[in-house]
């Protein structure tokens, strides 16, 4: 029962997600279909087309990719258990859970769903270093194999190349005020 609750409410949350997340939107760009169930009788299939995800009960014609656990309960155990891959990798070696069809696509919703839950960000918290770096460290070992040469401000006027290539690339241009309707 609370396995086929849980796949219910990750059916529910990637629906969701996929009506009003722009990000989950873009991942998903290319019709799939994921199928999870239980060897006594608990199925839920989800499909991924045309940037939203629907799912619905039972097996599926056309899984991308099918996981099968021995029991519901064992489905339920590895699906919110803190250390997923790890039990289900020693679940697939062991027989209790059996992959049909592209693995990679599993590991591809299973980042898609913990992008989709709530509260949880995609991106880790910012970590401030310890020291700003100013200038590079000429103490160590390998500081006498790397070349340094001086910061030049202006391209040298000998380069006439590259001058003129510059001035037809168009994050140079912008910046610089020059109107892009004249492209030399």
């Amino acid at each position: 029962m609370r396995f086929r609750m849980l796949l219910g409410l990750i059916g529910t949350l990637l629906a969701v997600a996929s009506r009003v997340s722009a990000a989950i939107q873009r991942q998903v760009s290319c019709h799939r279909v994921i199928e999870i169930g239980s060897e006594d009788g608990v199925v839920y299939h989800y499909t991924f087309q045309n940037r939203r995800i629907s799912f619905h009960r039972g097996p599926s014609k056309e899984a991308t990719c099918a996981v099968r656990f021995a029991t519901a309960r064992l489905g339920f155990r590895v699906l919110t258990g803190a250390t997923r891959f790890e039990m289900m990798m020693e679940g697939v070696q062991n027989g209790a859970i059996d992959i049909g069809g592209d693995v990679a696509q599993f590991l591809w919703f299973e980042g898609l769903l913990r992008a989709a839950l709530p509260g949880r960000g995609t991106h880790s918290p910012a970590v401030v270093l310890p020291s700003r770096y100013v200038a590079p460290a000429e103490n160590n070992e390998i500081s006498q194999y790397i070349t340094r040469e001086p910061e030049a401000t202006e391209l040298d006027p000998a380069w006439t190349t590259a001058a003129t290539q510059r001035k037809k690339l168009v994050i140079m241009r912008v910046p610089a005020g020059t109107p892009l309707e004249s492209s030399d």
